[in-house]
Order: structure tokens, then sequence, then C-alpha cells
């Protein structure tokens, strides 16, 4: 029978009194044998975390380098003909409740929305984060009424 083994790693950059928040969530499956060989199971381990790391310097990378591209260095995209983009603190938001709900908010915009993250408006990123708070609700109580 597998054993699940579930790793986390956060971040949290500042720059001119603006700040970012990275987090990685990574769940895998593994053989139940490796209770028996501590040593096997601790190499595993530290390589899911190397690889969590390494996802959130590539994260940080894209952001910081979308940041630089869109001109305004607060990685909030540029107005993009529908409003201007997400503010800091809604990207903050979808990333915390995505990352309690171990779902990939990229991928889930894409089907949600048809728009990849970085584009959403704050309009749309009030819908999205109105979305995903339901999809943390219990499904007894997605009446979608009383905020």
């Amino acid at each position: 029978m597998p054993m699940q083994v579930t790793i986390s790693r956060n971040r949290k950059t500042s720059e001119n009194y603006n700040s970012e928040g990275y987090g990685v969530s990574l769940t895998v499956e593994l053989d139940q044998t490796l209770l028996t060989k501590p040593q096997e199971l601790q190499d595993k381990i530290a390589y899911l975390y190397r690889e969590a790391d390494a996802a959130l310097d590539q994260q940080a990378k894209q952001q910081n380098g979308q940041a630089h591209k869109n001109g305004n260095g607060n990685g909030n995209p540029k107005p993009n003909g529908n409003g201007h983009g997400m503010t800091a603190a809604q990207r903050r938001a979808i990333q915390s409740i995505g990352q309690r709900l171990g779902l990939d908010v990229m991928e889930e915009s894409r089907h949600e929305l048809g728009t990849e993250l970085e584009q959403l408006t704050v309009k749309q990123a009030s819908r999205f984060i109105d979305h995903l708070k339901q999809l943390e609700q219990p499904a007894g109580n997605r009446n979608g009424g009383g905020r």
C-alpha cells in the first residue's frame, strides 16, 4: 500500500515596500517499504524539497521578469484593455487559496475564465477569488448566498 508524503515550501520577497509571496506544495505517493529504509526515504524527501525550491526560484524569476516586462515593478500587469491588472493582494489571495486547495491556479484560471492568471483584471480576479472560495466550501454549503 502506498504512503503519501506532502512537502510545502513558501517564500516571501520584498522590494520597494512591496512584497510578493510564492508557495508550492508537492504530494507524492511512495512505496510504504521505504519506512524500513530510512536513508532512502530521507533522500527522496530531500529530493522533493530541492524540486520545490527550484519551482519557487523559477516562479520568482518569472514574476520578476513579468514585472519588469510590464514596466511597473510591482508584479501587476499593465491594463490589458479590460481594466487594470489584478492587485498584489488579489494575487496573494489567489495563491493562498490555491495552495490550501492543492490547486494549480494557473490551470484553473485558464479553465474557469479562459485566460492566463497574469492577464486577469481586478474584476476578473475578484470573480476568480469568489470561485476559489466556493471550492473551499463543503459541498452542502455551496448555495452562493450570504457572504
